[in-house]
C-alpha cells in the first residue's frame, strides 16, 4: 500500500470531516443526556484521531513521530470499550470498574514510549518496515485494534438481551427503542469491523 497515494489522503480527509459532522449534531442534541452525547461522540472522535495519526507519520513521511505514533495506537484501542460505554449508559446501564477496559490502550502508549526513546536509525528501519506494512509488531497491534472491537460487540449484545423491560413501566415503549436503535448500531459497526479486518487481512 503507497500512503502518499492522494486517494489514501482524500479517503482519510472525508472520514475526519464526515464524522465531525456526526459529532457536531450529537453534542448540541440537548434532548439526551450529557453523558450519552459524549460516549456516542468518543466513538468517532477515536476514528478521527486515528486518521490523523496516520497523515501525520505517513503522507509526511516524518519517521521522528513514529513514537506519537505507536503511542496513538493505544487510541483505536478505545474503540470497543467507547462503544460498550455508549450501549450500557444509553440503556440506563452504569459502566463497572472501568479501569478494566483501559489496561490494554495503557499498554500500547507504554509501546509507544519505547519507540520514542530509540536511535534515529532504529526510527528510520522501522519507519521504512511499517510504511512497506512489513513490520510484524505493527501488523499485529494493527490485527488486535480491528479485533478487539468484536469481543466488545459480544459484550454489549449480552447486556442488551439481559435487558427486561417491565409492560407497566410508562417507558417502555421508549426503553425498547432504545434497546432496538443499540441493537442495529452495534451491527452496523460490526459489519463496518469484520469487512475491514477481513480486507487488511487479505492485504
Amino acid at each position: 500500500m503507497n500512503y502518499k497515494d492522494p486517494v489514501v489522503l482524500i479517503l482519510n480527509i472525508t472520514v475526519i470531516l464526515v464524522l465531525i459532522l456526526l459529532i457536531l449534531p450529537t453534542l448540541l442534541n440537548k434532548k439526551e443526556k450529557m453523558r450519552v452525547r459524549i460516549s456516542f461522540s468518543v466513538i468517532f472522535l477515536i476514528v478521527i484521531v486515528n486518521c490523523t495519526g496516520n497523515l501525520l507519520i505517513f503522507y509526511f513521511e516524518n519517521y521522528h513521530l513514529l513514537g506519537l505514533h505507536f503511542a496513538l495506537m493505544g487510541v483505536p484501542f478505545l474503540f470497543g470499550p467507547a462503544i460498550y460505554f455508549y450501549v450500557l449508559l444509553n440503556n440506563g446501564g452504569a459502566i463497572k470498574r472501568p479501569w478494566i477496559h483501559f489496561i490494554i490502550p495503557f499498554l500500547a502508549i507504554l509501546y509507544g514510549i519505547y519507540h520514542v526513546q530509540m536511535d534515529e536509525g532504529d526510527k528510520m528501519r522501522i519507519f521504512q518496515e511499517v510504511n512497506e506494512a512489513q513490520n510484524l509488531s505493527y501488523n499485529i497491534l494493527n490485527t488486535l485494534v480491528m479485533s478487539i472491537p468484536l469481543i466488545y460487540f459480544y459484550f454489549s449484545k449480552r447486556y442488551l438481551r439481559r435487558l427486561h423491560i417491565q409492560p407497566a413501566d410508562p417507558l417502555a415503549m421508549l426503553k425498547k427503542i432504545k434497546i432496538q436503535w443499540s441493537h442495529e448500531f452495534i451491527n452496523l459497526l460490526l459489519f463496518c469491523v469484520f469487512s475491514f479486518l477481513v480486507i487488511m487481512i487479505v492485504a
